[in-house]
């Protein structure tokens, strides 16, 4: 005799507005996943381990601050903790273009989360200092033309930028019927 089937119960999906701080892993919505979220075993444990707050994405980067994503369709400004504004603070721990932060109520950033990737060059007219381009970053289109502009040396130059970031690189050839 067979048991009767039991149908799965079916429970609406919950986007939570914040995080919670809890031992296992967060929930994330789908809307983060949807901005870029994937599911790293160093960022869930990072996140687990940061303050409770809101999960954001940062898409700009000003002198002053931050605008974040929080959505597909949600921006809002947020301001970096005071130490991220010291001339001395070291570029690769504030926040760059692409990274995920935590945010308080108020919209200041709490922590920032490790990358996968970050895409960086040398500062104009320093030798010795980073700047940041983006972070996080999967694929880099490296686009050429292949007009009187050509340079081979220049195109080795950014796939070697590309693949030391930890992203991958895909070289697109341009104007070739000119």
């Amino acid at each position: 005799m067979q048991a009767p089937a039991v149908a799965p119960r079916e429970v609406a999906p919950r986007e939570p507005a914040t995080l919670r701080r809890m031992p296992s892993s967060p929930p994330v919505p789908e809307a983060l996943r949807r901005i870029g979220w994937r599911d790293d075993p160093e960022i869930l444990s990072a996140l687990a381990a940061a303050p409770a707050g809101t999960l954001a994405r940062v898409v700009e980067q000003h002198r002053s601050g931050y605008v974040v994503a929080t959505a597909e369709d949600e921006a809002r400004r947020a301001q970096p903790p005071a130490e991220w504004l010291r001339p001395r603070w070291d570029p690769e721990d504030r926040a760059a273009v692409g990274d995920w932060v935590v945010l308080d109520r108020n919209d200041q950033i709490l922590a920032l989360l490790p990358r996968h990737s970050l895409l960086k060059r040398g500062a104009a007219g320093e030798h010795y200092r980073q700047q940041l381009i983006a972070a996080n970053v999967d694929v880099v289109l490296v686009v050429c033309g292949l007009d009187h502009d050509f340079n081979p040396r220049r195109l080795e130059r950014y796939l070697v930028l590309v693949q030391g970031s930890g992203a991958q690189p895909v070289l697109v050839l341009t104007k070739h019927d000119l």
